[in-house]
């Protein structure tokens, strides 16, 4: 197993690169820094493409339509569970278990740590994110949803910058 400090940034999205088969992502948060790192003709050729996040108007890093979108046009399927905390990244048969969420603050400027797993451990995570998959089956994330709730991602955006210009 390795141990990684950030910058994350150039071991995922090298990662990514290589990647033949799979793109397996279990983070409650992430930005449009997600569509920075990935490779979007490489990952359209990868069969198993799938994350778990969440879906909370409560944060644009949770609640952040335009990107979701955009991982939903990359053709990932998208499932949410309100609970989880974890961050999971697994790339073919390389797993990453991480504090950094799939934002620019995860990956280069945060204080967090990552572990590279080693084969044993890399499938106990496939495991991990398989069940964790099968138990939020019920909640896909679809185009239909992204819209219907846009209006409340457009108040949120206007409430996330009235509060940055008031500090």
């Amino acid at each position: 197993e390795i141990i990684i400090k950030n910058p994350l940034t150039n071991w995922i999205r090298d990662s990514i690169i290589n990647s033949k088969k799979r793109l397996n992502f279990a983070v409650p948060f992430l930005s449009s820094f997600a569509n920075t790192l990935l490779d979007k003709q490489n990952a359209i050729k990868i069969a198993d493409k799938r994350i778990i996040t969440r879906f909370d108007d409560s944060s644009l890093t949770s609640f952040d339509l335009p990107t979701l979108k955009s991982l939903l046009d990359l053709k990932f399927t998208i499932q949410f569970d309100n609970s989880i905390h974890l961050k999971l990244y697994i790339i073919d048969n390389e797993a990453y278990v991480t504090s950094s969420n799939l934002t620019k603050g995860g990956f280069e400027s945060n204080v967090e740590l990552t572990v590279k797993t080693d084969s044993n451990n890399t499938q106990n995570c496939i495991n991990v994110f398989n069940e964790i998959w099968s138990n939020c089956s019920e909640n896909k994330l679809t185009y239909e949803l992204i819209n219907s709730n846009w209006a409340k991602y457009e108040v949120l955006l206007k409430k996330e910058k009235y509060l940055k210009k008031k500090l």
